[in-house]
């Protein structure tokens, strides 16, 4: 019954309903295909490198690594990066009291302090960590319970020195190797909120900006970066205990970050270092670009300015898709119809024009309004659609009017006898 519907369904069809019928069959075979590819994007991790970091490539990299004029970003003068180097505890705890003398807004420490060590400068230290005003600790998240939906505890500062200190988390929302492009402003510890810790420095530096970004109410902040270490203004800690200048007038009312920025024998190596959308290489990055100290001076700039980048709703993104990618279609098969000869070359230009207009209107969205649209499916189905193409007319439809045929024959002799 189902199938004398369809055949009588079919037969009624005009050529242009037909056809349409067939781009609307391919269509959705696309939309399969990557439906059943997703299935597998656990199985990423098993990929070369090279395969992996084009996974891990957005668009929008090659707005922030490429297309933007450094002329045009400014320089920030609200926060100043202090190297501590290979962290020394003594050095610390001496920088600490001086940067505290010159009355800046915040001041957040970057190191983690997860062993005792000297008992005599750990005691120095603890004391003045007790004593320097508007100072926040960086912690690291402890194990997460699913079924409570909350963090079991943070790691990584001992109460020794943390117990009576503002703590904010150091922990980016990204797997180990991949580009760090988002930050979580603040997640729930022992069914209490906990901030991050660029988060937490606002918070006692700009109650303000602090109060937007809460309004904002998302559970993931996209990172709007805005420079490497030159955007700031930056010290080694040796050379900030060394000076014999004044310089309260530059550290007074500023946010004052410490932690590690290369400078030594640590900076052949990748501890405490990221891949952000800055890095110049576009894909196969060789290295990490920046440390995790200036990822948390971008957000802080970032969140101070009210400079946030906007996500395009999903909706809408499908939607662009559906239409890119059914208009693909429907030219594609035209051409395998009409010049079936020849028509893979039609299909490479077609797939190529398609892709770089959808390329330009996500960079040129992003750079223009600070909003990232997300055509990710779009520009995989556009570069499935010849295969799928190919694959419904050698193989697919072949099958079906073989399997049909016999009671179409049937079905039209019926009608006619009826006549």
């Amino acid at each position: 019954m189902i199938k004398k519907a369809l055949i009588s369904r079919w037969l009624s069809l005009s050529e242009n309903g037909r056809y349409l019928t067939h781009v609307v069959s391919i269509t959705g075979l696309i939309y399969l295909f990557m439906f059943l590819g997703s299935s597998f994007q656990f199985s990423i991790k098993a990929l070369n490198p090279l395969s992996r970091s084009l996974v891990d490539y957005e668009i929008t990299d090659i707005v922030f690594s490429k297309f933007r004029d450094n002329t045009t970003v400014h320089f920030d003068d609200n926060i100043i990066i202090v190297n501590t180097g290979k962290p020394d505890r003594k050095s610390i705890s001496d920088a600490l009291r001086k940067v505290s003398s010159f009355e800046p807004t915040a001041i957040g420490v970057d190191v983690l302090f997860s062993e005792q060590k000297d008992t005599a400068i750990d005691a120095t230290l603890k004391q003045t960590i007790e004593e320097t005003k508007n100072l926040v600790m960086a912690t690291t998240l402890g194990m997460y319970d699913a079924d409570q939906g909350s963090f079991l505890g943070t790691d990584d500062c001992l109460p020794y020195f943390c117990e009576d200190a503002a703590t904010g988390y150091i922990n980016f929302v990204a797997k180990d190797g991949y580009t760090i492009r988002l930050f979580s402003p603040i997640e729930n510890v022992k069914d209490e909120a906990s901030y991050s810790f660029a988060t937490e420095l606002v918070k006692i530096a700009d109650p303000g900006a602090f109060n937007k970004l809460l309004r904002r109410g998302n559970e993931i902040e996209r990172i709007n970066y805005k420079g490497h270490l030159d955007t700031y203004v930056h010290y080694d800690i040796d050379q900030l205990l060394d000076s014999k200048i004044d310089l309260t007038d530059i550290f007074k009312d500023k946010i004052v970050l410490f932690g590690y920025t290369g400078g030594d024998e640590w900076e052949q190596s990748t501890r405490d270092k990221f891949y952000t959308p800055l890095n110049e290489k576009i894909a196969a990055k060789s290295l990490p670009d920046m440390y995790g100290l200036l990822i948390h001076a971008n957000t802080i700039s970032m969140i101070l300015d009210g400079n946030y980048l906007a996500e395009v709703p999903k909706w809408i993104s499908r939607l662009i898709e559906f239409i890119i990618i059914f208009l693909s279609v429907a030219l594609i098969r035209m051409d395998f119809i009409v010049i079936k000869e020849t028509y893979w070359i039609l299909i490479r230009v077609v797939q190529i024009v398609v892709f770089l207009f959808l390329f330009y209107l996500v960079a040129g969205i992003f750079y223009y309004f600070n909003a990232r649209l997300s055509l990710t499916l779009g520009i995989i189905g556009v570069l499935m659609t010849w295969d799928i193409v190919d694959f419904y007319e050698n193989l697919a439809l072949p099958r079906i009017t073989s399997y049909f045929k016999n009671d179409v024959e049937v079905f039209k002799k019926q009608q006619i006898a009826a006549t």
